[in-house]
């Protein structure tokens, strides 16, 4: 049997998918740097470290071992991270010592190659969505704008640029209704802003939501929207696109390289409120057949790239080829 450790910093809902996944090929222990560590660690039977993000502390780990360490790009790591920093230090530390790469997105993929011009093979595997629970629904996109965020309310996912659309848009009387789904430390304020504004438009925010129950708002929404002012590939926004929703969300690099504007979703200017707001109104422009055509797009899109399903085999058969070669 495999033995492997998976070091992460908070086991986030991609810690966890890459765990479940690590199990079908052997036994995992894991190292959060929140907490919930299976020490102590007898690092003389692991086969390989699975490490993500790439910017992790790893001055745990024994200069000794003698074994394959795997990094998992999160996409943060590598859009957030400034130069002459010390995450930009442990990035570079790790590089020297990380046997593979996998990342998510071909642009992250490409700053990796452009910038650090490290020695190591990097594998592109979007993470992927749980597209047989999505791929079902029905989406209705018919009539007002019924805009869905489901992004955390932290600072590089940005929300209160769509708060801050809500004022102009009022004027428009294009939206019936947004739904926020996520938490975070920068929710009370926007809860407090979106109060403030005093805006006809109706606001519900219902917190963190799992996969299993997205199907009910989906369901009451016909536009997806994100304002991260950073990504790679959003598991909300493949989630979204699987869903048959119209996507809406910034022109960053790796949105780019995924949505293909007015044929799968559409973009809009990062970090501007006036943008996003012209961009719903033209989508509330677009007739029922247009609108069937974009979510038919989506849908094709992600059943062709994100399918977690079958990624995740390209996942454990780029693990079982870095062991292979040892």
């Amino acid at each position: 049997m495999l033995n492997f450790l998976y070091c992460g910093e908070d086991n986030n809902s991609h810690d966890k998918r890459f765990i479940k996944a690590l199990e079908r090929l052997g036994a995992v222990e894991t190292h959060f740097q929140s907490g919930g560590s299976s020490f102590p660690f007898e690092f003389s039977k692991y086969h390989a470290v699975i490490v993500g993000p790439l910017t992790l502390q790893l001055d745990f780990l024994p200069s000794t071992l003698n074994v394959p360490i795997i990094g998992m790009s999160h996409a943060f790591d590598i859009n957030e991270t400034k130069i002459d920093t010390p995450e930009h230090q442990r990035l570079l530390s790790n590089l020297e010592i990380i046997s593979r790469i996998i990342c998510d997105n071909l642009y992250i993929k490409e700053i990796i190659e452009r910038d650090f011009k490290a020695d190591i093979k990097i594998d592109l595997i979007p993470y992927g969505c749980d597209l047989d629970k999505l791929i079902v629904l029905k989406p209705n996109l018919g009539g007002k704008i019924r805009l869905l965020s489901m992004r955390n309310w932290t600072t590089i996912h940005a929300n209160h640029v769509i708060v801050e659309s809500l004022a102009i848009l009022d004027e428009e009387n294009v939206l019936e209704n947004v739904i926020f789904l996520g938490d975070g430390p920068e929710l009370q304020q926007g809860m407090l802003s979106i109060k403030n504004s005093k805006t006809r438009i109706r606001t519900e925010f219902r917190g963190h939501v799992n996969a299993d129950s997205l199907g009910t708002a989906f369901a009451e929404s016909n536009v997806y929207v994100s304002s991260s002012r950073s990504d790679g590939s959003s598991v909300s926004l493949m989630e979204a696109m699987a869903g048959g929703l119209i996507s809406c969300v910034t022109d960053h690099e790796s949105n780019l390289r995924i949505i293909d504007d007015g044929i799968n979703g559409f973009t809009y200017k990062n970090q501007s409120s006036e943008s996003l707001a012209e961009t719903l109104v033209k989508i509330s422009k677009l007739s029922d057949e247009a609108r069937n055509e974009i979510s038919q797009n989506a849908r094709a899109y992600a059943v062709k790239n994100f399918d977690w399903l079958s990624n995740q085999e390209l996942l454990l058969k780029s693990i079982l080829e870095v062991l292979n070669a040892k």
